[in-house]
């Protein structure tokens, strides 16, 4: 599953061998610790919640600098430059909740059991979301 916010270069092609020569996809999939982290699925949440103003990643990163310090959450969508009347509202409505928590599926599917964790695999032809 691809993610719904990506960077601009999330595509490149492999270049080194001559068996390898396919094009890869950078997806990023949310998996928050909450055992070790109580606010980590709210952050996940709030970064999402910035990308509706395409922000995601100013928030991302700020949110992961700041991890000690989250709440509250409209001091950290002011600085990044955000509304911070819609990301509050987004905040509340809780829409982000289920794409984080499918995400979260995806990727313990895929092997993953900590922030960071890399995957890498071939997109599959069918069904190019994959």
């Amino acid at each position: 599953m691809l993610p719904r916010h990506v960077p601009t270069s999330s595509t490149c092609t492999t270049t080194g061998s001559s068996s390898i020569n396919e094009e890869l996809r950078y997806a990023l999939l949310d998996l928050p610790l909450e055992t070790i982290h109580p606010l980590a699925f709210r952050a996940a949440e709030a970064a999402h919640c910035a990308g509706e103003q395409g922000k995601y990643w100013g928030m991302h990163d700020r949110l992961f600098a700041n991890q000690r310090a989250l709440e509250p959450w409209s001091g950290h969508a002011q600085a990044v430059g955000l509304d911070v009347a819609d990301f509050d509202a987004y905040m509340t409505s809780g829409n982000h909740a289920d794409a984080v928590r499918r995400d979260m599926i995806e990727a313990r599917k895929a092997g993953a059991t900590g922030a960071a964790s890399c995957v890498l695999a071939r997109p599959d032809p069918s069904d190019p979301r994959r």
